[in-house]
């Protein structure tokens, strides 16, 4: 049965974007360690989910399930802390958060060839086409001026993030279909709180982690850690439960353009006409590899963490079931 689009799912997944756009704005303005700024962060986030978990997953596991769960929950963690250690230590280098949520959302492209290239799933031609758009967009967004070409070292950390983003949604995809998505969740960002608060005293020893500090970057935090990891994830997963996945897909693809929004607004970034253009093509890039018309592997992937939650023991609607054709769009 397919699922119906209702109008308070719709703003909950662009609420849900919103805030993870904006979420590279508070990024760049957090003066921590991207050590110390994620294991504050995804431990906040861990309390978030605890009272989430209590209301939707309050039924206990079995032995080979909370095995599996924290073997994969650690994995997909591992990837995580990773992918946004990255992530953070990028953005505090370039301090561009439009061209941070546009490089990040690359992982999108990524996904479907590395699951061709290590699993033998299919590459669909709409894939391929995605990924052009999103090279060339990529190349345009290193223009500081129309003859002036120079690459940010940290748009190289923030696209080597995408990839173990990538990684992360494939460990989700192919070992925790059959475990509580909330309870998994909670135990990939425990693991990258740990792994984060263990790294920063070694690494950022420069930090001096004092009250005033902690003052001056509580707005990033509590938007990072309260906001993105727990409500932004909350939402998206109630949100998918009531609008049918390919537009899901499309509406979270806008995470990007809110993050390109804030950078204008509050940060008074400007990327140039080519920088502009570029974050178009990528947008266009995944939104052509995430269309009917291309892979549905990016479908998959975006969702399948979040389609567990479900009511009555129903199987869930899910984005990797082929399209009969034989079963015609209402007009």
């Amino acid at each position: 049965m397919r699922k119906t689009h209702t109008v308070p799912g719709i703003l909950v997944l662009v609420l849900t974007a919103a805030i993870w756009g904006f979420a590279f704005v508070f990024q760049v303005q957090s003066s921590l360690g991207a050590f110390w700024f994620n294991g504050i962060r995804f431990t906040l986030a861990v309390l978030v989910l605890i009272p989430v978990i209590l209301i939707f997953e309050r039924t206990p596991l079995s032995r080979p399930e909370r095995k599996r769960l924290w073997l994969y929950g650690f994995l997909a963690g591992l990837c995580l802390f990773t992918a946004s250690s990255l992530q953070m230590y990028g953005i505090s280098i370039s301090q561009n958060s439009a061209k941070a949520g546009f490089i990040t959302s690359f992982y999108l492209i990524l996904v479907p060839f590395f699951a061709r290239i290590f699993f033998r799933e299919n590459l669909h031609y709409g894939t391929l086409i995605g990924a052009l758009f999103g090279i060339a967009g990529l190349f345009l967004l290193n223009f500081r001026s129309m003859d002036t070409f120079s690459v940010n070292p940290g748009d190289l950390l923030i696209l080597s993030c995408s990839v173990f983003f990538a990684w992360q949604i494939i460990v989700i995809d192919r070992y925790a279909q059959s475990l509580p998505s909330f309870k998994f969740t909670t135990v990939q960002f425990l693991t990258v709180g740990v792994l984060s608060l263990i790294a920063a005293p070694i690494f950022e020893r420069h930090i001096v982690l004092s009250a005033e500090t902690l003052r001056a970057n509580l707005p990033s935090l509590l938007f990072c850690g309260l906001l993105s990891c727990g409500v932004g994830y909350t939402g998206q997963v109630i949100g998918q439960k009531h609008v049918e996945p390919t537009l899901s897909c499309l509406i979270m693809c806008s995470e990007a353009v809110f993050a390109s929004v804030g950078g204008v607004i509050i940060l008074h970034e400007n990327l140039g006409l080519l920088g502009y253009l570029g974050c178009a093509l990528v947008l266009i890039g995944i939104l052509v590899s995430g269309s009917r018309l291309g892979a549905r592997e990016i479908r998959l992937f975006v969702h399948k963490q979040n389609s567990q939650i479900y009511k009555g023991g129903q199987e869930p609607d899910s984005c990797d079931k082929p399209h009969d054709p034989q079963q015609q769009d209402p007009s």
